[in-house]
């Protein structure tokens, strides 16, 4: 529930910002619309019946690492036109997003694991 506050807060964060510079936040760009495809990816994977709990972790991990470096291109747009106000806000989302990165990460290692002791209890091998 946490990571989704934090990720709604960052949508809204977005929204504010675009509409502040007299964007509208609604428009389909064409590196909007590569994101979309990009994402659609992440998620076939993770709603395929066939996805193990790691494989799952792990499209989500792409997606929290491709946040991190959004972010942090945002920090550098808004630090080269003088936007400092901006950056600091981006800069506590790309935090926020750094600690989802790592809570995935932890989860992800900690499935995997657990898949491979599985694995040998099945097999017999452990010690």
């Amino acid at each position: 529930l946490e990571q989704y506050r934090d990720e709604l807060s960052h949508f809204k964060l977005m929204n504010d910002t675009l509409e502040r510079i007299g964007a509208d936040p609604t428009a389909m760009t064409p590196a909007a619309s590569l994101t979309a495809v990009e994402g659609s990816g992440l998620l076939k994977v993770i709603v395929d019946p066939r996805t193990t709990l790691p494989q799952a972790l792990h499209a989500l991990l792409l997606a929290e690492s491709a946040d991190v470096e959004g972010w942090g291109a945002l920090i550098d747009i808004a630090d080269s036109i003088s936007q400092n106000d901006l950056a600091t806000q981006f800069r506590e989302a790309e935090r926020t997003e750094q600690l989802h990165q790592q809570r995935v990460r932890e989860w992800l290692l900690g499935a995997t694991r657990a898949d491979a002791h599985r694995d040998l209890e099945t097999r017999g091998t452990t010690h």
